[in-house]
């Protein structure tokens, strides 16, 4: 039964860790969201007020995905090594924010292609 449940957990802690990043990812959008309404309220030109759904939207995303992460990134770290957990949740979490980001906020769309071919690999 020991090994069954060893075995279990080892199957269970890569999707945890890739809920953690998740969750991670999607708070930081959410953060780059506020921060980017912030910045329009505050300039010289502001045209749009901070009103707007998407700022309600992605405080509530900050407020439900930032404990979430907290929490799922804990419970991988108690059911494996912490040579395991750890890189794995830092390797998913970096792909996942740079994926959100060109998603997002098209951070790659001024890049030709080669760079971006380049950038993947």
């Amino acid at each position: 039964a020991s090994s069954k449940t060893r075995r279990d957990r080892d199957r269970i802690t890569p999707l945890v860790a890739f809920a953690a990043a998740a969750s991670g990812s999607l708070s930081q959008v959410s953060v780059k969201v506020i921060a980017t309404a912030v910045e329009t309220l505050l300039s010289p030109k502001a045209v749009q007020d901070i009103g707007q759904v998407h700022t309600f939207v992605s405080l509530a995303g900050v407020a439900f995905f930032a404990p979430l992460q907290l929490w799922l990134l804990n419970s991988a770290l108690a059911e494996s090594p912490v040579s395991f957990a750890v890189p794995l949740y830092e390797a998913l979490h970096i792909l996942l924010s740079v994926t959100a980001g060109a998603t997002f906020f098209l951070e790659f769309k001024s890049m030709a292609w080669d760079r971006l071919i380049g950038f993947s690999v």
